[in-house]
Order: structure tokens, then C-alpha cells, then sequence
């Protein structure tokens, strides 16, 4: 399968390359879209979904908005928008744009995170704000002896298909997500 490809033999890919390989040996087996990926997730609207509208300054709740079935929302000072399908920061901008200063957009209650494949206690963990991969995995007992921890593989919440990301304890989790370390193979 795809493991082979990942696993330069012997250093082999280092001789390809002109420059000297960096430090680590996973930085050059993945591709760089995947670890720009890692740096900007965003979590996006879907119908049904309660916003909580907040300064990000003072901490102040501007609002609070339903999203209907047709993707709409009521936001404050902005009036009814369509926002399904745009990420939490672009909606945040709507409102900041009528200057009040930086605007930040939450779930008002977030979905769990489920965590499968090599981790101790496999299952549902509930979010929190600011939760990160390492913490994660904390709570869910550690990464296995046989993890792979090169790669994460994380379905963002309302897609159908899972991404893999570089594997890096600083990584943004977000509400919703599945995320599944998967068993190296020697």
C-alpha cells in the first residue's frame, strides 16, 4: 500500500535531493500540502448548528444564533446571512467588519471528538476549547506500542472523507472531528 512510498529506504530519497535533508526524515515524507494543513484547520457551518457570538477582547457574548435548514443565520449587528459551508473565521469577519474589534465564533455546544485505532481507550472525549492532539491522547489512555506517529488521520465533522495530517502534539482538534492513528508496519 501507501506505507512503502512513505518510507524512504536506507535514505534513499536524501540522495535525490541537491540540499542536505532536513533533521527529521518525517518532514520530507510528507507531502508540504498536508503540513500546512495541520496549521490552518477551520471548523464550517452546517444547518442546525448553534453559534455563539463572542468579543474576543472583552469576552462579551454578542449573541447567540440557530443556523436553518437553508444555511441562515440571524447575526448580530449584520442581520440574516446565508453561512453554511463558511468557515468559523470568515463568519467572525462579518461582524468585526462593523468594527467592534476581532469576533470569535463557537459551537454553543460542541460535538464530541471520537478517537479510534491505536490508542488505549478508544471512544467519544468531549471537546474543549484550546484541545489539542496531545491532549487528546492523553485522555484517551496514549498512543499503542504499534501507533504509526508519522500520521494522523482526521475526519472533520460533516465530511465524508478523513485527512492526513502530520503527526504533531501542537494540532488544533476540533469539535466534531474523528481522528484515528493508524498501526505502523515494520
Amino acid at each position: 500500500g501507501m506505507s512503502a512510498a512513505l518510507n524512504p529506504v536506507d535514505g534513499g530519497a536524501a540522495h535525490m535531493q541537491p540540499m542536505p535533508a532536513p533533521a527529521s526524515g518525517v518532514a520530507n515524507a510528507i507531502a508540504p500540502a498536508m503540513q500546512m494543513a495541520a496549521a490552518a484547520r477551520e471548523i464550517y457551518v452546517q444547518p442546525g448548528d448553534e453559534l455563539e457570538f463572542g468579543l474576543i477582547a472583552t469576552g462579551a457574548i454578542l449573541g447567540v444564533a440557530q443556523v436553518d435548514g437553508q444555511g441562515r443565520a440571524f447575526l448580530p449587528l449584520v442581520g440574516v446571512r446565508k453561512i453554511a459551508g463558511k468557515s468559523f473565521s470568515q463568519v467572525g469577519k462579518y461582524i468585526e467588519d462593523k468594527h467592534l474589534g476581532p469576533v470569535k465564533v463557537r459551537l454553543k455546544s460542541a460535538p464530541a471528538i471520537i478517537i479510534v485505532g491505536e490508542v488505549g481507550t478508544p471512544g467519544g472525549i468531549a471537546f474543549e476549547e484550546g484541545l489539542t492532539l496531545a491532549e487528546l491522547l492523553k485522555r484517551a489512555g496514549g498512543a499503542t506500542h504499534k501507533a504509526d506517529l508519522r500520521l494522523v488521520f482526521i475526519k472533520p465533522r460533516g465530511s465524508a472523507s478523513e485527512i492526513a495530517v502530520a503527526f504533531d502534539e501542537a494540532l488544533p482538534i476540533l469539535p466534531g472531528d474523528t481522528v484515528r492513528l493508524k498501526q505502523r508496519y515494520f
